[in-house]
């Protein structure tokens, strides 16, 4: 399998979500015993989030799931706070813990300036990692933040510690492409949180991939959490429609989707900044439609390769009960390389 004869568009520099503007991804990462967990953070700009908010949009592709602060961001359109991710039983005190930042940061915050918005994205990854336990606390979120770079680790790190997808080791994984089209030039990128498929359905570079005799099994089930960052000037509506391709890339790689299986996307703008309080009317820019298609091949093969990155990435490891999780990178050389 040849990635040059498999995906059509270049890849970004770091081919992360890291090529999009200042973006940076941080984790805390737990490997304690049948604690094996952690908290990722998306840092999309380094200036005020809340005072200088960014265009979003979601998509929900099967409301399986626990995530927080989407209805608000597609009722308004905003992103106004860092994105973080960690596992289902850890939203609440990784909510707490990007409260307490946005508020240090903003007095105004619960005040005159009423609520922040957090965005905490979620998957189960209770297989492997003592979630009737908990150790993660509100801290968590600062330290995930306080590593936040643009070279960050993929595979099994921080949230992506305890997870599983097409029954390997997933976790973390991110890719970035080039677009350009009649004089407009730009970035799309991709993050996921993979924890989801059945490796009878797991497709590598549009190849179905062997069994190779693994003995834990589960359905397809257990979610995936997509984060779609571009430096291009898009508007919500726009967002909106990149969100919705993230479900391509998903299927690209073999997953339907399964009952039990939670799967939404993100996206946002780093073009453009929103200000808090805007009291006049304001000129944004948007990239014509002619330019969408590229854009949304350009997510697809994100999505598609951020996923395989998130397995290929990963080592092996074990299910609380013992079961052997392999990684895909112990079968496969790593193709994307």
């Amino acid at each position: 399998m040849k990635t040059k004869n498999y995906f059509l568009l270049p890849r970004g520099e770091r081919n992360s979500i890291a090529d999009i503007g200042d973006v940076e991804v941080g984790h805390v990462t737990i490997r304690e015993g049948e604690h094996q967990t952690g908290v990722t953070v998306l840092l999309p700009h380094k200036e005020n989030l809340f005072s200088k908010k960014l265009f979003a949009a979601s998509h929900v592709m099967n409301g399986y799931g626990k995530s927080t602060g989407l209805s608000q961001m597609d009722e308004l359109g905003y992103l106004e706070t860092p994105i973080a991710f960690t596992n289902t039983a850890s939203v609440g005190v990784i909510y707490d813990g990007l409260y307490q930042y946005m508020s240090q940061n903003n007095e105004g915050i619960g005040r005159e300036l009423g609520s922040v918005n957090p965005i905490v994205l979620e998957c189960n990854d209770g297989k492997i990692n003592d979630q009737r336990n908990p150790i993660l606390d509100s801290s968590h979120f600062q330290k995930a933040l306080e590593d936040a770079k643009k070279d960050f680790l993929q595979g099994d790190v921080g949230a992506g510690r305890g997870m599983i997808c097409y029954n390997y080791k997933g976790g973390i994984g991110s890719a970035s492409r080039k677009v350009e089209s009649h004089g407009i030039s730009g970035t799309v990128g991709a993050l996921v949180l993979t924890n989801f498929g059945d490796s009878k359905n797991l497709r590598v570079l549009g190849t179905p991939a062997p069994s190779f005799g693994s003995k834990y099994h589960s359905e397809d089930k257990g979610s995936i959490a997509v984060v779609i960052g571009t430096d291009l000037p898009l508007l919500p509506h726009q967002l909106k429609r990149v969100a919705k391709r993230a479900q391509s890339g998903i299927a690209r790689t073999g997953s339907y989707m399964g009952h039990g299986s939670g799967d939404l996307a993100v996206a946002f703008s780093t073009a453009q900044t929103v200000l808090l309080e805007e009291k006049e009317i304001h000129a944004y820019e948007m990239v014509p439609d002619l330019i969408m298609d590229l854009i949304f091949l350009a997510t697809v093969e994100s999505v598609e390769e951020a996923i395989l990155q998130s397995m290929f990435r990963s080592s092996s490891g074990k299910t609380l009960k013992g079961e052997f999780v392999p990684s895909l990178a112990h079968y496969i050389a790593n193709p994307l390389d």
